[in-house]
């Protein structure tokens, strides 16, 4: 992923912040009037961006758990405007994130984020907003090959980071890497956290030396290869799967990212398939048998919660591509 996803990661991390801070506000919420309602019925993903010098929300110079290679500030980046970018719906505020209100909220929680560098940029993000808040507090750093834990002793608060460039498992077997659609054997870690951020999608549709995989695998049939786009669809009905049947609504809050185009030029997008036909993949197969298990929600709610979110990748992306024009798509590799 090139620099030029870094410039929104804290941004869109702070969109989704708006959404927990407001889960948290509503436990203890008792009295609703006809104004509380009209702002729990605002969309905050209509709206655009708007330049406040106000921002950004922290220093990148002076957060220390900025890997280097997104560090643009650092490695000579002369112009700053891009900093400048906040959100704004069209129909309501959001408030503006305060680390450490977001610690006492949070006390004792722990927050990870899955998938690929889109999840990397947006876990370090959040890390250097809750640092800038509580420069002093004392940060536990723990890791290993697959992810990474920041945990802000003072609060107990663990943000942590689970590379997982397609949610489903690649398994090294005696034939070579294979990338098994129908395997989530990570979730019995996932689960036990109170946010979940889920991103998948750039690395589907990429081959030859990045390609970080030799066989897919569906069922027990092995193939060198397949239609991207449908095994990208398989891939997350495996994990849909999982959240319906093993995350516990009641204790685990779960978002997903959605489409993210390559940046590496900042001009047109690398991605060969269409946001649209991406969007149909979220769409309810009105043939789809499968059943979800006892205790899920009604089909009519999750079918107004995929059109919900179809409508919003395509909102977020509209908005995105129009501040790329505003700057005059000024390229930085």
């Amino acid at each position: 992923m090139g620099v030029g996803t870094k410039k929104y990661a804290w941004v869109i991390v702070a969109i989704c912040l708006y959404q927990w801070l407001c889960m948290a506000n509503a436990r203890k919420s008792v009295h609703h009037n006809a104004q509380n309602d009209e702002k729990l019925r605002c969309n905050i993903y209509e709206g655009k961006w708007v330049l406040d010098n106000s921002y950004p929300l922290y220093d990148s110079l002076a957060c220390p758990h900025t890997r280097r290679e997104f560090d643009c500030l650092k490695y000579g980046r002369l112009d700053h405007q891009y900093l400048k970018y906040r959100w704004q719906p069209h129909n309501c505020d959001l408030p503006r994130f305060d680390g450490k209100t977001f610690l006492r909220k949070f006390r004792g929680k722990q927050i990870m984020f899955i998938g690929d560098s889109i999840s990397l940029n947006q876990w370090q993000s959040l890390v250097c907003m809750l640092y800038s808040a509580v420069p002093h507090i004392k940060i536990l750093q723990q890791g290993s090959g697959s992810y990474n834990n920041y945990t802000f002793q003072d609060y107990g608060v663990s943000v942590l980071m689970f590379n997982s460039q397609y949610l489903v498992d690649i398994i090294e077997e005696p034939i070579g890497r294979v990338l098994n659609l129908n395997s989530l054997k990570n979730g019995d870690i996932w689960e036990n956290m109170n946010v979940l951020v889920f991103n998948t999608w750039l690395w589907w549709y990429r081959g030859g030396p990045k390609q970080p995989w030799d066989y897919i695998q569906i069922g027990n049939k092995k193939l060198k290869d397949m239609d991207r786009m449908h095994a990208f669809k398989l891939g997350l009905t495996t994990w849909a799967n999982w959240v319906n049947t093993k995350v516990s609504p009641t204790k685990t809050k779960v978002f997903f990212q959605g489409i993210s185009p390559s940046h590496y030029n900042n001009g047109e997008d690398s991605n060969p398939y269409p946001l649209k036909q991406i969007h149909t993949l979220l769409k309810h197969d009105k043939n789809d048998a499968n059943d979800r298990g006892k205790g899920t929600r009604d089909r009519g709610m999750m079918d107004r919660d995929r059109r919900k979110v179809s409508h919003n990748l395509g909102k977020l992306k509209s908005a995105r591509d129009n501040v790329d024009r505003d700057r005059g798509r000024m390229k930085y590799d």
